[in-house]
């Protein structure tokens, strides 16, 4: 060990747990992505849906469900 920088110990109270991605984050890569394919997704719902698989509030399996449904209802498709 180097005398002029002694070891520390680490506790827990130490260690922070601040994720380094937000639910913003998310939002603005997937948007940037969309973006760079020539899409855009504008619908007030499906971006609400996108908002809370991104902070965790439902599954990204959950949000595809809920707007694979809306949109079949929306277009008057029939849904399995």
């Amino acid at each position: 060990m180097d005398a002029g920088h002694p070891m520390r110990s680490i506790h827990m109270s130490d260690i922070r747990t601040t994720p380094s991605v937000t639910p913003q984050n998310c939002l603005n890569f997937a948007d940037a992505a969309l973006y760079l394919a020539g899409h855009t997704v504008a619908d007030p719902y499906l971006r609400e849906l996108h908002a809370k698989a991104a902070s965790g509030e439902i599954t990204v399996e959950e949000a595809g469900h809920l707007g694979e449904e809306y949109l079949c209802t929306k277009f008057g498709v029939d849904h399995e």
